[in-house]
């Protein structure tokens, strides 16, 4: 009975809603196109798969900072050159990474590489059917977290790209932040 006041709706009482469904928040109003940037979810490996054909559970982990960053407690490591075949890290972003041709796209990610050497990071992006769709690489160095930018242009249009992040080297890297 919609004409039957049941109690008075005081005029102080305002605000806003905002459901997030069908990803309406992450990856719509906050349009970030990497799943899980910064390891955080629940599980946080969700996102992220590691494509290797080796079984060595050391290679990709989530590590914790406890209390020394209460906002943002965790970040990944990667042994990178444990593995004797290279790996990588893909990423599909939200039911995929909506890229479309001759668009530009910013990359960044914060890493720490523990080990006086450099590890090359190569990013891609990938087409639904596995095609590389853009590249560009960079020379992650220096045990200080910094933060690392590249460029990457489209050469292809498709709803359902993912992300894939080619680690070369000799070193474990630390990364958090990607985007």
């Amino acid at each position: 009975n919609a004409d039957m006041t049941k109690t008075e709706i005081q005029p102080t009482m305002w605000g806003i809603f905002f459901e997030d469904i069908n990803l309406g928040a992450d990856g719509g109003l906050y349009a970030e196109l990497v799943k899980n940037r910064s390891f955080e979810f629940y599980n946080p490996k969700a996102g992220w798969t590691l494509m290797s054909r080796a079984t060595d559970s050391s290679l990709f982990n989530i590590l914790s900072r406890g209390s020394l960053d209460e906002k943002n407690p965790r970040f990944a490591r990667l042994a990178v050159g444990k593995s004797v075949e290279p790996y990588c890290l893909s990423n599909a972003g939200f039911r995929g990474i909506g890229m479309k041709k001759d668009l530009s796209y910013s990359f960044s990610l914060m890493a720490s590489v523990h080990d006086a050497g450099h590890v090359t990071l190569r990013v891609e992006l990938v087409d639904s059917k596995g095609r590389s769709a853009g590249v560009t690489s960079l020379i992650l160095e220096g045990r200080k977290w910094k933060k690392y930018t590249a460029g990457l242009t489209a050469t292809a249009t498709d709803p359902k790209a993912s992300l894939k992040l080619w680690f070369e080297g000799k070193s474990t890297v630390d990364i958090d932040m990607v985007s």
